[in-house]
């Protein structure tokens, strides 16, 4: 019954389907000759593929150094977040909201061969000049965030040192006073 009625109503699936296809494809060839998207990108190496120091070979290690691979998303995040697109879109004159879904951020490489090392930013837009322009500064715009954050962390770790350092001198005061009353006795 199905298929009689498919051989029935033929002339006008196959008009209805060709119109479909006709409409589709010339919508696609127009988009594709009228409004092209531009796409561009750049990578970031976030981790040192030589460093034979930090080799990590047990879970132990891993623990203890706080590496696992929830670093990337968080990081992701981070790169898509208004405190690092804000600059960027007031310079280019951009919403943030805009810019940030003109971002797209994944891990180089392809398959097998994914890199956990490497991200590749993607920026696409319809203005190739503004693309280009958008890509300069994001790029700029990430090596100064990483240099913040290293600073940020370096200015932190001087401040837990400088809050540590008299009971570090009270601790040596009180080991070099042993040492003298072992050497008396």
């Amino acid at each position: 019954e199905i298929f009689n009625f498919f051989l029935r109503r033929k002339k006008l699936i196959v008009l209805t389907s060709s119109l479909l296809f006709s409409i589709t494809s010339i919508n696609t060839i127009y988009n594709y000759i009228k409004k092209p998207i531009y796409k561009g990108s750049f990578s970031i190496l976030i981790e040192d593929p030589i460093d034979n120091v930090n080799k990590i070979n047990s879970i132990q290690e891993r623990i203890s150094l706080n590496q696992f691979s929830y670093k990337i998303p968080t990081l992701i995040q981070y790169l898509k977040s208004e405190f690092v697109l804000t600059p960027v879109a007031e310079k280019l004159g951009i919403n943030k909201q805009a810019l940030k879904n003109k971002i797209d951020i994944q891990l180089a490489g392809q398959g097998v061969f994914t890199s956990r090392g490497i991200l590749k930013i993607i920026v696409k837009d319809s203005n190739k000049i503004k693309n280009a322009q958008i890509m300069e500064k994001l790029s700029s715009r990430y090596l100064e965030a990483s240099s913040e954050q290293r600073k940020l962390k370096l200015n932190s770790g001087i401040k837990f040192l400088n809050s540590e350092m008299p009971s570090i001198e009270l601790k040596n005061k009180s080991i070099k006073q042993k040492i003298e009353d072992f050497r008396k006795k």
